[in-house]
């Protein structure tokens, strides 16, 4: 156990180095401004929509009447901005930052010298996921208050538990797709095509639901906005199950990629 915490320890001050903080709190103050700025929005659409157009309206044409039933309305912009964002950027955090740490230890060796210690490569990876699922939820935590976004406190559970599955997910295939490339520039381009890949659900979404299911991002969006009163509760279980279907065929695929390629004897 003491092993283990020691690579937690190193693994944090991965976390604290390299101007990660100062990015961190960038991002979370511009996510949080936009999410504000689009609440105003909102706010002044609704100020300067007609009053009583909410319920059921009657109209009447000589004997006929006729009742108009207005569709459900829609998300308010701020509120699509917070599922999103909680998708994006808190899902995303350990994929990208645990390839970086990756490589961090490749050019400064480490790596190599922790190979020939009794350490194991399961306390290494679990040490990795741990602190950066960690690092997700904290900063999905961060900018729920940053934003002031009630509905998400009131299911605090359930984002919880979302946003760690969906940052545990997200974090293994970092580190899978990380252990076929040996510097950033190699891992830079597919990991924007698969992010990419993960984002194109939200876009289609709109006009084929079924889209949503085809990555983990709009698993996730579909669970988020049950999660957040914005939609249909019922995929919130799909979600679930999607992601802890995804993760339990990803952490098998990343070790075996991680132990041919990283941790085998004159590996990297």
């Amino acid at each position: 156990m003491k092993a283990f915490f020691t690579l937690l320890a190193l693994e944090t001050r991965v976390l604290a180095r390299g101007g990660f903080p100062v990015v961190i709190l960038v991002v979370l103050a511009a996510s949080a401004l936009s999410v504000h700025a689009l609440r105003a929005v909102d706010a002044a659409a609704d100020a300067a929509s007609p009053a009583g157009l909410a319920g059921p309206e009657r109209l009447e044409a000589g004997p006929w009447t006729f009742t108009v039933i207005r569709a459900a309305a829609r998300p308010a912009l701020h509120e699509r901005m917070v599922t999103t964002l909680l998708v994006y950027e808190v899902l995303i955090l350990g994929f990208l930052f645990v390839a970086v740490g990756l490589f961090q230890q490749f050019e400064e060796g480490s790596l190599r010298a922790y190979r020939l210690s009794p350490g194991g490569q399961a306390r290494w990876m679990g040490a990795k996921l741990l602190v950066w699922t960690v690092a997700g939820v904290a900063y999905g935590l961060a900018f729920l208050a940053a934003s002031f976004e009630l509905p998400a406190w009131r299911a605090l559970p359930g984002v919880v538990a979302l946003s760690a599955l969906g940052s545990l997910l997200m974090t293994t295939l970092g580190l899978l797709l990380a252990s076929f490339s040996r510097n950033l520039s190699q891992w830079f381009p597919p990991a924007v095509g698969l992010l990419a890949l993960n984002m194109a659900p939200a876009a289609l979404a709109e006009s084929w639901p079924e889209a949503r299911w085809f990555a983990p991002g709009g698993a996730a969006l579909a669970g988020f906005e049950a999660l957040l009163g914005q939609g249909d509760a019922k995929p919130l279980g799909a979600a679930f199950a999607w992601l802890g279907a995804a993760l339990a065929l990803a952490l098998p695929l990343s070790w075996l990629a991680l132990r041919a390629r990283v941790f085998k004897e004159g590996g990297r």
